[in-house]
């Protein structure tokens, strides 16, 4: 028997047309087990009218549901986050932006608790696009299970000479948002660590300072959240050398 967990609330018309595209799946396949997901008095009011095995389809309930909308606010928001920074930090073709996501504290749930991928690819996205936009590798960092790995393209890591870890992230073993980033990636590798990057968004207090660059300061953009996610950037600068006597060039401050 194959088991199938399916979610019948992502897409414009769901759930009634993901019920009935896994019921034609049962049809067709007499060894496919069914588990929806999703707001279980919905699910079965759906049901009523319909024709099936019921050996062979459970259903869990999950009422938090993420809207279509919901996703694509949050793809503006980390693609208006992903501007902001690039400009504070005055990035250049070739530097790297790192960034840490809790998918779950953009939910509003505890870091580490939910992991949602729909979410982790919505942000990614718009931070992924932008900095493709401004030729500015994206470096995602992995949860602690990972020991805040890095997944970047592999020209990167070679431009900076960093050498390759044997490691794929997962929803539960890395996190969302670099798995989004593996699976999104021309040619991703993981990075056990760097020191390189001139930019970064912290999004959901995953802490990215063991990867970025001396002198790294913070940034106040005016965005504070994405979605419920507490969100910080932080960008480097040169270190000022000399003592009192010294005269520092104000365009590197």
């Amino acid at each position: 028997m194959i088991k199938i967990l399916i979610d019948c609330f992502g897409g414009d018309h769901s759930p009634e047309a993901n019920v009935d595209g896994a019921l034609a799946a049962m049809v067709n396949n007499p060894d496919l087990y069914l588990i929806l997901t999703g707001d279980a008095t919905t699910l079965h009011n759906c049901l009523k009218t319909k024709t099936y095995d019921t050996q062979r389809l459970e259903i869990i309930h999950a009422p938090e549901v993420i809207g279509c909308e919901e996703h694509r606010k949050f793809t503006e928001q980390a693609a208006q986050a992903a501007e902001g920074i690039m400009a504070a930090a005055k990035l250049e073709e070739g530097d790297v932006l790192v960034v840490g996501c809790s998918s779950s504290e953009v939910c509003g749930q505890k870091i580490g608790s939910d992991s949602n991928e729909d979410v982790a690819r919505a942000v990614f996205a718009g931070i992924w696009e932008t900095a493709k936009a401004h030729k500015v590798w994206l470096a995602a960092q992995c949860c602690e299970h990972l020991n805040r790995a890095i997944i970047m393209e592999a020209a990167c890591a070679k431009q900076y000479g960093l050498p390759r870890v044997n490691v794929v992230p997962q929803k539960k073993a890395g996190g969302s948002f670099a798995t989004a980033a593996y699976a999104n990636f021309e040619k991703p590798v993981a990075i056990e660590e760097m020191h390189i990057a001139r930019a970064g968004l912290d999004i959901g207090d995953t802490f990215i300072g063991m990867h970025m660059d001396k002198v790294c300061v913070p940034v106040r953009l005016s965005m504070k959240q994405i979605g419920e996610a507490h969100l910080t950037a932080c960008r480097v600068r040169p270190k000022f050398i000399g003592g009192n006597r010294a005269v520092y060039d104000e365009s590197l401050k």
